[in-house]
């Protein structure tokens, strides 16, 4: 049944594979059927979907080499995705076995803490998928550049971005099972050239080079401190995600019994692509001109070539730009089901929870998604990466939070996957790290970031206010309607009753007439 507190203009129905909504106010009376998305995802279509809203292959690390050097990266790879990365993966295998429903962690809110807190993470990590999902298709045009030796200008790239986000709306309108089979087949063009990367690689790793410091400064300048606050956002950026699949939990076969080794399955892959790379690379690169120091986003292209020779290189850098292909079509997927999922709810205009009548996909919340996205494409890729981080660690932070409130509130919920630790104590030690993760980065987050995040904030407290405002007048206005067609229908019935009644007295005098005139001729 609806969560208390939902607005009453909307209801949602039970999950099943038909959805029935009547309105029963007088001449607006009618009744719709809707389908349910068709359940058709299966585990390793959901793990490509999760590897690809959460890495996409090692692209995007190297900048923390160059940074920190080999060790201190090497230690973050090892310990930072089991207290940040692994609490994720298990409260969305718990939550989303729990709670199959499409939109994931927007239902999980809306159910623990209620309508208010449900729409303003909803829309939180809305607005961070966005900018999320404009970050790929400039990565694709940056990549194409490289690849083609040409500098575009402002309209050819947003022309080309348009392209790029108008075909990846064609896919995921055609299904999540589209998506999945995509992914994997990406998966493969990424996976591939690293496998063969590390294996190549294997035999030039060295402890020497694993184990270095940070890189020398320039003869003559001082040694710059680590800029920890950066270190931390690339790492937890790139081990962030495991929630958004939850969205499609609606439309995966076997919910129950797909999603934790889903999970696991995905978290050994990311740490794989991360680790094993890394390791080769560093070692190869020990004694190359530049040293760690000449580590900076893309530089696994340069040790693709190190390794391999020019082929590798090259294929290293093609599976840089289908990745981010990759990640725009699995985040698009994810984040429209999110959408989908406040219009469910009644928090957003109804249109975007609207099905496609044949794929039984949330068209409407794809495309609006997609129109968004192409007017974000320009914005610049440090400051899209850095908002998006904030907001996505307001939205765990709270995501993890209704894990806890969940577990207090409906300790009978069926759960097929269960994290193995207790309802009091237990659940509150397992989300302390990631949630203390989430704030010290919310805290030490830039003034344009900071900004976007209590604008948002308070933007969506004053729009949901509006919104709910406006489903009050139409509740109201329903009940207005009600009670005219009520009060219509009592006046019928007391003027039918008094029309009978004084009928009924017509038909008495006029017999009592007759029979009085009776009574007079016969005395005559």
């Amino acid at each position: 049944p609806p969560a208390a507190g939902a607005c009453a203009c909307a209801a949602r129905a039970p999950t099943a594979a038909t959805r029935v909504e009547r309105r029963t106010s007088g001449e607006d009376a009618s009744e719709t059927v809707r389908s349910e998305p068709p359940r058709k995802l299966n585990m390793l279509q959901l793990v490509m979907i999760t590897f690809f809203s959460v890495s996409g292959g090692p692209f995007g690390l190297e900048s923390i080499v160059g940074t920190a050097g080999p060790r201190v990266s090497l230690i973050g790879l090892l310990v930072v995705p089991w207290v940040w990365a692994l609490p994720q993966a298990l409260m969305t295998a718990e939550l989303a076995t729990a709670i199959p429903e499409m939109g994931g962690y927007v239902v999980w809110v809306h159910r623990a803490f209620g309508e208010a807190l449900g729409f303003q993470v909803g829309v939180w990590k809305a607005v961070e998928s966005l900018l999320d999902l404009a970050l790929y298709p400039v990565l694709l045009v940056s990549y194409a550049e490289a690849f083609l030796h040409v500098q575009m200008d402002a309209l050819t790239r947003w022309t080309v971005s348009a392209g790029i986000i108008a075909t990846v709306c064609v896919l995921n309108v055609l299904g999540a099972e589209m998506v999945g089979d995509y992914a994997t087949v990406f998966g493969v063009v990424v996976l591939l050239p690293f496998a063969i990367l590390v294996l190549l690689g294997a035999p030039s790793i060295s402890a020497s080079a694993l184990l270095a410091d940070p890189p020398a400064p320039p003869p003559g300048e001082e040694a710059e401190p680590i800029e920890w606050g950066v270190f931390f956002a690339i790492l937890l950026w790139n081990t962030s995600g495991f929630d958004s699949a939850g969205t499609c939990a609606a439309e995966v076969a076997e919910p129950a019994r797909s999603y934790l080794p889903a999970m696991v399955v995905t978290l050994a892959l990311t740490l794989g692509m991360y680790l094993l790379p890394v390791a080769v690379g560093v070692s190869v690169t020990a004694a190359a001109d530049g040293g760690f120091g000449a580590w900076r986003t893309g530089h696994f292209v340069e040790v693709g070539r190190l390794v391999g020779g020019p082929w590798l290189g090259g294929w290293i850098a093609a599976a840089g730009a289908v990745s981010a292909f990759a990640l725009l079509t699995s985040l698009l997927c994810t984040s429209s089901r999110a959408l989908a999922a406040l219009a469910e709810l009644g928090m957003a205009p109804a249109a975007l929870g609207r099905l496609h009548p044949t794929y039984g996909t949330p068209h409407v919340a794809v495309l609006a998604n997609g129109a968004l996205t192409s007017c974000l494409v320009l914005l610049d890729f440090e400051v899209i990466a850095e908002m998006a981080m904030c907001l996505y660690c307001l939205a765990m932070s709270v995501e993890l939070l209704a894990l806890v409130r969940l577990r207090a509130a409906e300790p009978l919920l069926a759960r097929p996957y269960r994290i193995p630790v207790s309802d009091t104590l237990g659940i509150r030690l397992f989300v302390a790290p990631p949630v203390a993760l989430c704030l010290a980065l919310v805290a030490n987050s830039g003034p344009v970031p900071a900004a976007l995040g209590v604008g948002v904030v308070g933007a969506t407290g004053v729009v949901h206010a509006c919104w709910s405002r406006r489903c009050g007048l139409a509740s109201a206005g329903s009940s207005l309607r009600r009670w005219r067609d009520r009060g219509a229908y009592v006046a019928v019935q007391l003027a039918g009753a008094v029309g009978a009644r004084a009928a009924e007295l017509d038909a008495e005098a006029e017999s009592l007439v007759a029979s009085g005139g009776r009574e007079d001729a016969a005395a005559r």
